[in-house]
């Protein structure tokens, strides 16, 4: 294989894919991607030193044919990566294995994503010493509290926590305000039953994902920099009120809520008229709410009629099976 101009590789396999000694010939690789039902290191990333940006998965045996494949993980050899990434992915690989925890630190890494480490063990003691992240996912990563490393990557701008076993009442998330650039957070899928308000007002706090989850009160909202917000999956509701004090909110979903989203036509009407005085809303999302018939697919119906229907509106008559 020769490839001295080839500065961008894509692989994809549902077999096994091996690196080994061709990655020589490729001296001048910046960007390198591959996707394959198992991955073999037989030879070390490193020596390739224009390298930028890496992603390796393995991929997810529960969506291959046939289903019973065995799910395999990379491992990966102590000295596998280059000092020029900036950008690291890795899905599905034994995370104790990472060379991260060993190496010295890569000083131009910007972006990392770790998602699905075997058995959800992943040991982050080695974080500190990346506070020149901006972006940071851990999905599928079990953590029972927030990571005292975490609270000093001071410079994160966007942080996923999701699939991470989190659990229990606000107070569990409070070392997240210390990251007051963050403008994108992500908690989706665990088990968290609030959020402190430090977090919710975070300066620079723009989009905020906290889908499946066990929240149940009412959430203390207040952003006037806020542009996306979902709460589906849970019981948590959000009023009229404090929707009108997020004045750059333009999505927000709420569909598949429980009990608590019970809506009134009263409710929904409220609801309906505080996101109409928002400048910049553009979607609600409230597919599969309760109430019969459900109280938003009647008022977008008389919005529609009336030709005031400054947004979309996503709502399901369940009982006609109309949207």
């Amino acid at each position: 294989m020769s490839g001295g101009t080839v500065h961008s590789l894509v692989l994809e396999s549902e077999f096994e894919v091996r690196l080994g000694s061709w990655l020589r010939a490729l001296p001048q690789l910046q960007s390198l991607s591959i996707e394959a039902a198992r991955l073999t290191l037989g030879a070390s990333l490193s020596q390739l030193q224009g390298l930028t940006r890496l992603s390796m998965s393995c991929m997810d045996a529960s969506k291959m044919y046939p289903s019973d494949r065995e799910q395999h993980f990379i491992s990966l050899p102590n000295d596998a990566l280059p000092p020029t990434l900036q950008t690291l992915c890795l899905q599905h690989f034994v995370g104790s294995t990472l060379p991260l925890h060993t190496m010295p630190v890569l000083p131009a890494l910007r972006s990392l994503e770790l998602h699905c480490p075997k058995d959800g063990n992943l040991q982050l003691g080695w974080l500190s010493a990346y506070t020149q992240l901006t972006t940071l996912h851990l999905s599928g990563c079990t953590m029972p509290e927030i990571p005292v490393q975490l609270t000093m990557l001071t410079a994160l701008e966007e942080l996923e926590l999701e699939s991470a076993g989190l659990q229990g009442e606000e107070n569990v998330l409070a070392p997240l305000s210390a990251l007051q650039k963050l403008t994108t957070l992500s908690l989706a899928d665990n088990r968290l039953k609030g959020l402190p308000a430090a977090v919710l007002s975070l300066p620079a706090l723009q989009d905020l994902n906290i889908e499946k989850n066990d929240m149940k009160a009412s959430l203390p909202l207040s952003s006037s920099v806020m542009t996306r917000l979902l709460l589906d999956e849970n019981t948590v509701k959000a009023s009229a009120e404090q929707l009108t004090g997020l004045v750059a909110l333009h999505t927000l979903e709420i569909a598949e809520n429980e009990d608590a989203w019970r809506f009134t036509t009263e409710d929904a009407a409220k609801i309906l008229k505080s996101l109409r005085a928002l400048p910049h809303f553009k979607l609600l999302d409230a597919e599969s709410l309760y109430g019969e018939p459900h109280p938003l697919y009647i008022a977008r119906e008389v919005l529609d009629a009336l030709e005031l229907h400054p947004f979309i509106i996503l709502a399901c008559d369940e009982a006609n099976d109309d949207w």
